[in-house]
């Protein structure tokens, strides 16, 4: 690549300059002085004799942001570790689909650990999800909402800062599975799962981070699955969400971490669900999965509360971009 030219004709473009005495390494005492010039009708445009060392041409790293990243953090000593660290005391969460199914173990679980909890969901709410989060002393708000609908995501961000001052921590629990032959399954299916189980999840935590990134701290828990990595049949758009959900966890810490924001994701196996209800009572369908999970057992949603827990909490600030399996072993057999 050619050196920048000593001497640089600006016209109908933004420079960036960096003015300063120093040597080219040296930013000491430099301030920046941002040029703005346009010559539509000039034939011969200015020159302006900038020593190349102090041209600064913008990029996406180097470009002004509203919330300039955070320092480093200083190093913290082994004897600051307490279990206090896992506490979520002053915290406040949103858990999609927090009603029911493992989303109500994850609203539990982040209550019992000291968190406030607004929970959005498509089924209306039967009180007994308010009853377990009030009886540990937390608050709650529910919103029944279609999170695939236009602007109810930031409807629901914005109703948590509104009823508890923040947002700290945001679970995409919400999502869907729905299962057919792959000669049956079309786009009648494919749409609604990408729609709730990848879209939903991503509108949801761009509308958080702009919460998150002033505050300079916050959770994102999404929820993937062992089929992240797997294929599996009889629901390709289960599969292909749970991989974009992988993916997207990783590209949201890439670009967030710098805010002191870790995005990472929980892969439950094989659960003890609604969903699975059908596998479970078949004999044969039962026994084969047992057969892959070394743990010898269905997963139950209480196994996602520590996870959840230690992901939502100060214990996990330097673990980013992680998919870590709940599954029994299943992934390694």
């Amino acid at each position: 690549m050619s050196a920048v030219p000593r001497f640089v004709s600006i016209a109908s473009a933004w420079f960036r300059i960096r003015v300063g005495t120093g040597s080219p390494g040296d930013s000491g005492g430099c301030s920046l002085l941002l040029i703005e010039r346009l010559f539509p009708t000039l034939s011969s445009p200015p020159r302006l004799t900038i020593p190349s060392h102090h041209i600064v041409i913008p990029t996406p790293s180097s470009s002004p942001h509203p919330h300039p990243p955070k320092a480093g953090t200083p190093s913290v000593d082994i004897t600051d570790f307490h279990p206090r660290l896992f506490s979520l005391d002053g915290r406040n969460a949103i858990v999609t689909g927090g009603n029911t199914g493992l989303g109500q173990a994850f609203s539990l679980a982040l209550a019992k650990a000291g968190a406030n909890v607004f929970v959005a969901s498509a089924l209306a709410d039967d009180g007994t999800t308010r009853a377990l989060v009030e009886a540990t002393g937390r608050r709650m708000e529910f919103l029944k909402a279609d999170l695939t609908e236009p602007g109810v995501p930031r409807q629901v961000v914005r109703g948590c800062v509104e009823a508890f001052g923040s947002v700290d921590i945001l679970v995409n629990s919400a999502g869907i599975a729905t299962l057919a032959t792959v000669e049956e399954f079309g786009r009648a299916e494919w749409d609604p799962m990408v729609a709730i189980n990848l879209t939903a999840a991503f509108e949801l935590s761009h509308e958080a981070t702009s919460f998150m990134i002033p505050q300079r701290s916050g959770k994102i828990i999404n929820i993937a699955s062992v089929f992240s990595v797997l294929g599996g049949r009889w629901s390709p758009a289960y599969a292909a969400t749970k991989h974009g959900i992988a993916g997207f966890t990783k590209a949201y810490c890439d670009e967030l971490a710098q805010y002191n924001i870790q995005v990472n994701a929980l892969a439950p196996g094989y659960f003890a669900t609604r969903i699975t209800e059908a596998t479970r009572t078949d004999p044969e369908s039962n026994q084969r999965v047992l057969d892959h999970i070394p743990a010898a057992r269905w997963g139950e949603a209480a196994d996602l509360m520590g996870a959840v827990v230690f992901l939502a909490s100060r214990a996990s600030d330097y673990i980013n971009g992680v998919v870590l399996p709940v599954d029994g072993g299943y992934l390694v057999r």
